[in-house]
């Protein structure tokens, strides 16, 4: 009888039988918790960063940042590099001597 008492949570469940968990009125309790729990954190009620959190999320941003302007900086360096050779033309040989052809007219080194 004792362990019939404990096992009883929920009010609307007679004696000697567990809520289910799968069952409708759990699952409809716990989309209404979460709801709630939405609302109350959008208003401010609950407070769910920590500082662990935030300062995960700075350093985060911080090596994303670090990665895009390294990024930027490896394309801009590659542009500039196919600008240089969009001036000198095209690398080739001609009778064993290396070289740039533009305008049709090759440019030894």
């Amino acid at each position: 009888m004792i362990n019939e008492i404990a096992a009883k949570v929920d009010k609307k469940v007679p004696l000697g039988r567990k809520s289910n968990p799968y069952g409708k009125r759990a699952i409809l309790k716990m989309i209404v918790k979460s709801m709630a729990e939405k609302q109350r954190s959008k208003a401010g009620v609950t407070k769910e960063t920590t500082d662990l959190k935030n300062e995960i999320l700075r350093k985060a941003q911080e090596k994303h940042a670090a990665a895009k302007k390294k990024k930027f900086k490896d394309f801009m360096s590659s542009a500039m590099s196919a600008k240089d050779r969009k001036k000198k033309g095209v690398r080739a040989t001609k009778d064993g001597k290396w070289g740039h052809y533009k305008g049709g007219k090759f440019k030894a080194d």
